[in-house]
């Protein structure tokens, strides 16, 4: 605990000394005191005290040596505004671009981390044109007319252009060598660019695979104008085998089994198989995905599934429940650096079965398509992805546009769009803020519905928590949720590490907002006791029937997948609302 018995805060008094006394537990750790030293040394810095001095240190024992003291005797001296900010040195003609560089205030108080930042973006700029050991030296210069203010004098030394001789690769046991090299946007024998050494870096922990991921340039000895990049990754695991059987009242026995393998032989490829299966639900799907069957960098994805729902034992609605079995393919296309536009096509058989006691909004659906409805869905998408890592980002944006049609060739006739927007920025160096958005809306055409299996649903993880999974939005007549063919939820974030811990085990508190909404159907009686759809009305959506929630919970990238754990309060909660105040999910995303 620091204790300051008698001297000024910072920025307070005139040039004086002062003794700032420390008491603490009964050791006393020599780089710990260093450490503080230096950030007391830093905290006058940044406050305008440039000609500040430690004069000295001691150590003492009380008495009956229980406690250790340290007491530091400083020297504030004089605080500094900032006159001008000057520019010196071999600039290669880029004056312009450096003064509009500038973003030090005159009349501001000098700040020595803002005079070093400045110094780093002239430095940066040069980097980007192959001055990798660029220096610009700053000096604070007192006015000799103004003995209160200082000029910074920065010295421009942009060194010597150099190109890149090898790209130097070091630490990957598993991946090839080929899957970090064909992300490397820094060629060999080509100038220096520290911007492309940036997305390099970038593009390589995008991939998943590492824990950490550095790239620097390193001298040639002997050679003045080359470099050599060196890139060090740490691998992670990538693969995870999970078996696992459970109980619950409303699923009875749960048994589960799956494989993947993000990085298959350190190819860089992703093999993914999974089997789920319980009272209500039954899940066989396998996937895999090429990320580079060009050298141009295009994607190819194939996966095939069966999946059953019985709506009625997840007391979604009563005596309903369909299997679907699918098959599709997909093509990624990238168009920039950050860009990528998907291409594919997919084919679907939904069998339905429902029951006397079914509402009647599914038994049209059967009346108008028939128990087992067949499609044929052209797919196609767009994202863009400028975030630092994917695993646990702190800085960058996602957003992914994906839709998909069915061909008017077989019985399904409808369209499905969905958008969404990440944006990640670090508050500290420990803090991150994140937002995410969802959108998503879907029809049926040539008048025929949207089917009920593709309706969106709100509640719970990657929604709103603390409401029940799948529980906000439109209701059957008996009360049941019954989904919608559009939606909108949002999410706020605070995301920090959990000291000591690996980056991708986080905590985080939040703020979600959502809804979910679709169309009412209006019926006529065509016989006693049958009746069929007279047409449909479009609900808007009420920003008075958003649900929003706050809570906190962790987030960790485990062997098992992505895991969010959360508690969440509702603030406003209708009576109708079904409630989860405790939530957790493995293989969530955001």
């Amino acid at each position: 605990m620091l204790l300051y018995p008698s001297g000024p805060e910072v920025g307070e008094g005139v040039p004086c000394s002062n003794s700032i006394e420390v008491q603490d537990s009964p050791r006393v750790s020599r780089e710990k005191l260093t450490a503080d030293l230096e950030a007391i040394r830093a905290l006058y810095n940044n406050n305008g005290y440039l000609d500040f001095k430690i004069d000295s240190t001691q150590v003492s024992v009380s008495p009956d040596k229980s406690e250790i003291f340290v007491t530091i005797n400083i020297d504030e001296g004089k605080k500094y505004t900032i006159k001008d900010i000057r520019l010196t040195g071999d600039m290669l003609g880029l004056e312009p671009e450096f003064e509009d560089l500038v973003d030090i205030k005159p009349g501001s108080v000098y700040n020595a981390s803002e005079v070093n930042g400045l110094a780093k973006k002239f430095t940066d700029r040069l980097s980007a044109l192959g001055y990798a050991f660029a220096r610009a030296i700053p000096n604070p210069v007192v006015d000799p007319e103004n003995p209160d203010e200082v000029s910074v004098v920065y010295t421009i030394d942009p060194g010597r252009r150099v190109y890149v001789r090898k790209v130097n690769i070091t630490g990957n046991t598993r991946t090839q060598d080929e899957v970090i090299r064909r992300e490397v946007r820094q060629y060999e024998a080509s100038w220096f660019d520290s911007d492309k050494v940036a997305v390099s870096r970038d593009r390589i922990d995008r991939l998943g695979f590492f824990e950490t991921v550095t790239a620097e340039p390193e001298p040639v000895p002997g050679s003045p104008d080359e470099v050599d990049l060196a890139v060090n990754v740490k691998e992670r695991p990538t693969g995870n085998i999970s078996i696992g059987a459970g109980y619950s009242t409303s699923e009875g026995i749960v048994l589960s089994g799956g494989f993947s393998q993000n990085n298959v032989f350190g190819t860089g490829n992703s093999l993914s198989l999974e089997v789920n299966t319980s009272k209500s639900s039954r899940t066989y799907a396998a996937s895999f995905t090429q990320p580079y069957i060009t050298t141009s960098g295009i994607s190819q994805s194939f996966e095939i599934y069966d999946r059953k729902l019985d709506l009625d034992e997840l007391e979604i609605t009563d005596d309903v429940k369909y299997e679907t079995y699918g098959a599709g393919v997909t093509y990624g296309v990238p168009i920039t650096e950050n860009d990528q536009i998907f291409l594919g096509g997919k084919f679907e058989m939904t069998d339905v079965t429902v029951g006397s006691g079914a509402p009647r909004r599914y038994v049209d659906y059967v009346n108008d398509y028939g128990k087992k409805p067949k499609s044929i869905a052209a797919t196609i998408g767009w994202s863009r992805d400028t975030r630092d890592n994917i695993l646990a980002p702190t800085r960058g944006r996602y957003q992914r546009l994906f839709g998909e049609i069915s061909l008017p060739v077989l019985d399904l006739k409808y369209y499905r769009a969905t958008y969404q927007f990440q944006q990640f920025v670090p508050v500290t160096k420990s803090i991150t803020f994140a937002f995410n958005t969802e959108l998503g809306y879907g029809d049926g055409y040539a008048g025929k519905q949207y089917p009920f299996f593709k309706n969106f649903y709100g509640g719970g993880i990657g929604s709103v928590r603390g409401y029940d999974t799948s529980s906000l939005g439109p209701r059957d007549t008996d009360g049941d949720a019954s989904g919608g063919n559009r939606k909108l939820n949002f999410s706020l974030e605070l995301l920090t590490p959990i000291p000591g811990a690996d980056r991708t085990l986080r905590m985080f508190t939040f703020l979600d907002g959502g809804w979910v909404w679709g169309r009412k159907a209006f019926y006529r009686e065509v016989e006693p006791g049958r009746y069929e759809v007279e047409r449909y009305k479009k609900d808007k959506l009420d920003l008075g029937d958003l649900r929003y929630s706050v809570g906190f919970g962790l987030a960790w990238i485990s062997p098992m997948g992505p895991l969010k754990l959360s508690f969440a309060f509702p603030l406003n909660k209708k009576d109708s609302d079904e409630l989860q105040r405790f939530q957790f999910q493995i293989g969530t995303g955001f």
